[in-house]
């Protein structure tokens, strides 16, 4: 399949939901939200941002506020936690809430960069039969890899 074909059938089918749990993440949130828009806003993929906030102390809700004032509604998506319950947990509330038929787990303390996400949603789009359509990104010494089905 012609990679303008799969990029034509993601953008009119497929949408991603973007797991962001934070803890006090207050000053990474801005970062790593902006960097999301950046690639994913010009690639042509429907996506919304999930931030699950586990009652951070140092204001990391109130930043979320500002953000999704600035980027609209549809594209971050609040779901805060009272307390902080763990990330796994973190996980499963965001997919509770999660729109998107395919899920992206991400961390917001940077050491996830978006610019790959889309390099993945493309591997995932590349293998219609894969019966599971999951990739599976990893940081390795020398860059990324990626794991098909």
């Amino acid at each position: 399949m012609a990679a303008a074909t799969v990029d034509s059938e993601i953008t009119k089918i497929d949408k991603y939901s973007i797991l962001l749990p934070t803890y006090n993440e207050r000053e990474n949130l801005p970062i790593i939200i902006w960097l999301i828009m950046k690639y994913l806003d010009n690639s042509g993929y429907d996506y919304e941002v999930i931030i699950i906030d586990d009652g951070s102390p140092d204001g990391t809700l109130e930043v979320a506020k500002q953000l999704q004032k600035l980027y609209g509604t549809s594209k971050i998506v609040l779901r805060p936690r009272e307390k902080k319950l763990g990330l796994g947990t973190a996980y499963v509330h965001g997919i509770q809430h999660a729109t998107g038929n395919f899920i992206i787990i991400m961390d917001a303390d940077l050491s996830h960069h978006p610019g790959f996400y889309v390099v993945m949603v493309f591997h995932q789009a590349s293998w219609p039969t894969c019966a599971s359509n999951v990739v599976v990104a990893r940081l390795a010494l020398l860059g990324y890899y990626f794991v098909y089905c």
